[in-house]
């Protein structure tokens, strides 16, 4: 009897500690995970204050650091993607982008970011087909269904998607559709000077050049050292016969010289040729540095002046 109760003892006893070893085995694989976790967490709120303060190498690094704790985290793959984009690491950061959607097909952030740059490098078609994704999946958060008609954007809505693919509608001649989504944008964003600038070159291609010249007024009056909008309000006034105002809204953004060589030029590229001569001789005598291309335009001046039977 004495030896039964001690082999039972025995077996019982070790039982007990083998339950002990699985149960500390399994409380330390939950601690583990509660510790990276936790550690993740806090990395993911660190990089978002150093972002804030647009220290991106830092956030990027923090990003990384949390990512590793937690490899298939769509929303920390976006965030390394945009602090890349920050960086100008863009092809870092299509890679980033593309494996945020790789995990989430739908992110709206990934989505619209990825077409942005798809639009920079020029692949028009994948970028179309990319904003139109993002675009449509804001509308449909933003209504809760297949809207009918446009939604007002709100402060989640990825406003320079909108504005992307406004560019694309207008390269195609759709103006209004382009319009539209422009406005949509600006509704959210009302004091962009860049897409107060793009409703003006959208009108101005559409040769409505009063809405136009408001609106470019309008980006200047935002941001006044935009020099796409001074340009493209000198442009304007060229297609008004406001040749003087041309002028001097090219003088706010490049030297006086230049001003009236390109000037010259735009009137040489509408055939008026007379007024184009002028303008090409004042730059030729401001500048010798712009003798040789002012000369260049001038000589092509002369040449159509002469095929008509002005000399």
């Amino acid at each position: 009897m004495n030896k039964l109760h001690h082999s039972l003892i025995t077996t019982l006893f070790a039982a007990l500690v083998l339950s002990g070893c699985s149960a500390s085995s399994n409380l330390s694989r939950q601690t583990d995970a509660m510790t990276n976790q936790q550690q993740g967490q806090a990395l993911f709120a660190q990089a978002e204050l150093a972002a804030q303060r647009e220290d991106y190498g830092k956030a990027l690094l923090m990003y990384i650091e949390a990512l590793n704790l937690k490899p298939d985290d769509a929303p920390t793959l976006y965030n390394i993607g945009q602090m890349h984009m920050y960086l100008g690491n863009s092809k870092l950061a299509e890679r980033a982008f593309k494996q945020t959607l790789t995990l989430a097909p739908d992110h709206i952030g990934a989505l619209a970011q990825l077409g942005i740059w798809q639009l920079k490098e020029r692949n028009s078609a994948e970028a179309e087909s990319t904003l139109t994704r993002a675009v449509i999946l804001d509308q449909q958060r933003l209504h809760q269904s297949e809207p009918d008609t446009w939604v007002t954007l709100d402060a989640q809505s990825p406003v320079m998607a909108y504005n992307a693919l406004a560019v694309l509608y207008d390269v195609r001649g759709q103006h209004q559709q382009a319009r539209d989504l422009l406005q949509l944008a600006l509704a959210q964003t009302p004091d962009s000077a860049l897409l107060l600038s793009n409703l003006g070159y959208s009108f101005y291609l559409d040769g409505n050049f009063v809405q136009a010249s408001q609106y470019y007024q309008q980006a200047i009056n935002v941001q006044p050292n935009f020099h796409r909008a001074w340009a493209n309000l000198g442009l304007v006034n060229i297609r008004q016969g406001q040749y003087s105002r041309a002028l001097q809204n090219f003088k706010q953004v490049m030297p006086e010289e230049q001003a009236y060589n390109d000037l010259g030029y735009f009137l040489k590229l509408e055939g008026r040729y007379e007024e184009a001569s002028y303008f090409l001789q004042q730059a030729i005598e401001k500048s010798p540095k712009y003798y040789e291309l002012a000369q260049e335009n001038l000589a092509d001046v002369r040449m159509n002046l002469a095929s008509v039977g002005i000399h």
